[in-house]
């Protein structure tokens, strides 16, 4: 299944880059230049994403989308909040199913795209954590 991802990636134009569970998708709207992002599942096993509402930063030619975590501070420490997903438009996919990121915010031409969340604050939130990134 890589194998045919990867030539329709050469046939497309579409970026991918892959992770032990899911995978970053971009691509590039002809009409308006838009970079698209999509995820998919590669894994065996179901996988709840973020898909709105992320915060995207930009440094050099990274683009970093990930969800703002809010904390609550207690005696100088920070006690991670468990977060209403409905905010982050939370998507259960299962193995070979895709959903895209509503609106990204990517105003630079070229770069590495990168989709964090962080470990820790997935656990809490019972959702999938870690990073991806794709070149665009």
């Amino acid at each position: 299944m890589i194998k045919i991802l990867w030539v329709l990636a050469l046939v497309f134009n579409i970026n991918l880059a892959l992770s032990a569970e899911l995978m970053l998708i971009t691509d590039k709207s002809k009409a308006s230049n838009e970079v698209r992002v999509y995820i998919k599942n590669i894994g065996d096993k179901k996988a709840i994403v973020l898909t709105k509402n992320l915060t995207f930063r930009v440094a050099d030619n990274e683009v970093v989308m990930s969800p703002e975590r809010h904390v609550l501070i207690n005696n100088g420490s920070q006690i991670p909040l468990k977060e209403d997903l409905s905010l982050y438009g939370a998507v259960t996919l299962r193995p070979d199913e895709t959903t895209y990121i509503q609106r990204p915010i990517i105003e630079i031409p070229t770069g590495k795209l990168i989709y964090k969340v962080k470990p820790e604050w997935a656990e809490l939130q019972g959702i999938w954590g870690g990073t991806i990134d794709v070149d665009f």
